[in-house]
């Protein structure tokens, strides 16, 4: 993927990366808060950039195509839309939340988040802009990278206290006529 070189001389390397449905590969850059896309058949890297965004740390991308990262450093996440340039700020409810990966629900809809200081794991639903916190039951798990399973449920690593745990938010079965 390489790197992006400034005006004097530093190089700022990717630190979370996916791939869109074009093809394209977007990361971030966490000491800048860039979001930056990649055009492999090219080359050309385009920077996203925004002053609300000190830093970011994990990304991924809805099936719209919208890109989710976080905003490590503004507490809250962003989602961006390639398609209009705009970008789309959530602030989280607990205050100095500082949200590490962001892991798209492309059954439900949800955008999941590890809360790395605040201790949750964090539920945004973006059709109504709520979110809903899940406290860790162990202090200072910094929960980084999260997953889901098939049946909806959020694994977990707790970075600081070494262990691996599953949170069961207890959805209603999807029925075999609502799978896409």
């Amino acid at each position: 993927m390489g790197s992006i070189k400034t005006k004097d001389g530093f190089s700022l390397y990717a630190y979370h990366a996916e791939v869109d449905s074009k093809g394209f590969a977007w990361y971030t850059q966490y000491d800048t808060g860039w979001l930056v896309r990649l055009d492999p058949r090219t080359g050309e890297q385009t920077i996203v950039k925004s002053d609300q965004v000190p830093a970011t740390r994990g990304m991924d991308i809805d099936a719209d195509d919208n890109i989710w990262y976080t905003n490590w450093g503004g507490h809250g996440l962003v989602k961006y839309d390639p398609r209009t340039g705009q970008s789309k700020h959530y602030r989280y409810p607990t205050e100095y939340a500082m949200p590490y990966s962001v892991f798209i629900d492309k059954k439900r809809g949800y955008v999941w988040s590890g809360d790395y200081s605040g201790n949750n794991l964090t539920r945004l639903d973006p059709r109504t802009g709520e979110f809903v916190e899940f406290p860790l039951p162990n202090p200072h798990s910094y929960p980084r990278f999260i997953s889901l399973d098939d049946d909806g449920r959020v694994w977990f690593a707790e970075w600081w206290n070494g262990r691996a745990g599953v949170l069961d938010p207890g959805y209603a079965p999807i029925s075999a006529t609502a799978r896409q």
